[in-house]
């Protein structure tokens, strides 16, 4: 989408500068925008006072999603962070439950906000406005359910999480049951859509932090986890192999696969020098892999995008 986006914005300022370029009728136009009465009236006008009434609450409300999404995604990082400082079992517990109280909250704060801004609209036409809160959120969630119960979290329960309770507000003495019960099953539930997208590409920033996670683990000197989370995201990386025909028509879902690989290689890599040198490695060692690793991957990137790049990159 980089090229259709500049080019729409580049058509946007064109607009603008013809618009103030004619500086006369500038100022002509400001003092007759009130029509005369008899044009006013006529239907086509009315339909386009309206419409322009429509766009600018649409714009107001998409604008009012992306500044919650802004504090959901700063939240979910702190979250992230505040995961990865569990070092010890005996605080594990504590602190999975404490960021099980701040996601709860980021949904009955921010979400819920989110889900009554979406109430009644298209999700997918204010996608954009929180996809980047989404997938961070999602990344949080699965790496605290990661953490916790040793497993990925499924789409579904992220979704059902976004699905609020209604405050329902009735007068008990004015509304008969029958009306109250029409009452609720007209009206759907408060919910914001999880697409499946963007679920894989929260999954996918997940393996991320797995692998920071691995690496950690080293450092404390617990071989055990690292082994085990190299398993976990071996599945995950298969799993994604699964959508390769996807991978190549979206470019984030490919960006996000190399990236997942080369945390992959890492830590096979890793775990590769534990097997060979035995749980006494001194610590340079890891920071040579990491670095060594990072110089391959953008070798590997360039030679995979000539490759790949003549046929479906979008620049």
């Amino acid at each position: 989408t980089g090229g259709k986006k500049e080019g729409r914005s580049h058509h946007h300022h064109h607009h603008h500068h013809s618009k103030t370029s004619g500086g006369g009728d500038g100022q002509n136009n400001s003092s007759s925008s009130v029509l005369p009465e008899d044009l006013a009236n006529r239907p086509i006008v009315q339909m386009f006072y309206g419409l322009s009434n429509e766009l600018d609450q649409r714009h107001d409300k998409y604008e009012r999603i992306v500044k919650l999404c802004r504090d959901i995604t700063i939240e979910s990082k702190r979250i992230i962070f505040h995961l990865h400082r569990i070092q010890k079992v005996e605080e594990e517990m504590s602190t999975l439950l404490e960021v099980e109280e701040r996601l709860k909250k980021i949904r009955s704060t921010h979400w819920i906000q989110v889900a009554k801004e979406l109430e009644g609209e298209s999700p997918f036409q204010f996608l954009r406005a929180y996809t980047g809160g989404l997938q961070e959120y999602i990344e949080a969630v699965s790496f605290y359910h990661f953490l916790r119960y040793n497993e990925l979290v499924f789409r579904e329960q992220v979704q059902s999480d976004l699905i609020f309770e209604r405050e329902e507000v009735f007068n008990d003495n004015a509304l008969d049951v029958s009306s109250k019960e029409e009452l609720g099953t007209k009206r759907k539930p408060l919910l914001v859509t999880v697409p499946r997208t963007d679920f894989i590409l929260g999954i996918a920033d997940l393996t991320g932090e797995v692998m920071r996670r691995v690496i950690n683990s080293i450092g404390f000197g617990d071989t055990e986890t690292c082994f085990k989370l190299t398993n976990f995201l071996h599945d995950v990386y298969y799993g994604f192999k699964l959508f390769d025909g996807l991978t190549l028509e979206n470019r984030e879902l490919r960006s996000k696969s190399y990236t997942m690989l080369n945390s992959l290689k890492k830590c096979e890599a890793a775990c590769y020098t534990i097997n060979l040198r035995g749980s006494e490695i001194p610590k340079h060692m890891f920071a040579e892999i990491l670095y060594k690793n990072e110089r391959d991957e953008v070798e590997s990137v360039k030679n995979t995008m000539d490759i790949s790049g003549a046929y479906y990159d979008d620049d």
